[in-house]
């Protein structure tokens, strides 16, 4: 049951918010569920298959490269705002949900889903203004 439940929830969820999300314009971060790779900025898509796993990790642990999410379906490259929970997932091909910002072409990714175990693997995605205590810190 749960198995069917996690695959429907996200289509569902992605299906009821799609049109809301592809209507927004006002320049705030909007929520998307997106499918593809994590990679280095560096290479980008050139790295966004199992082959490339090797090169993205060298770049970003040895050569400070940042990691990125590619969107097989926009074409295009997201720097990751919290990249330490990808870690895991480069090198396989997996969808995320989660707040993206077209101006800063960044994403906060919300939950990870593996297409083969089809589990999400962080929490509910939180939209950016909700983070911290709200104090501006002048930064």
């Amino acid at each position: 049951m749960k198995k069917i439940l996690l695959p429907t929830l996200v289509v569902f969820l992605a299906g009821v918010l799609a049109p809301a999300v592809l209507a927004q314009d006002d320049g705030q971060p909007a929520l998307a569920y997106l499918k593809g790779w994590v990679v280095d900025e560096a290479c980008g898509k050139k790295n966004a298959n199992a082959d490339g796993a090797d090169c993205v990790r060298n770049c970003y642990e040895e050569k400070g490269s940042a990691l990125a999410f590619y969107s097989t379906e926009r074409d295009k490259l997201y720097r990751i705002a919290e990249p330490k929970a990808a870690l895991g997932y480069i090198g396989r091909e997996i969808s995320v949900m989660g707040f993206v910002d077209e101006k800063s072409a960044t994403i906060k990714v919300g939950s990870y889903v593996d297409p083969g175990t089809r589990r999400s693997v962080v929490g509910k995605p939180k939209p950016p203004e909700e983070e911290g205590d709200g104090a501006d810190d002048g930064s």
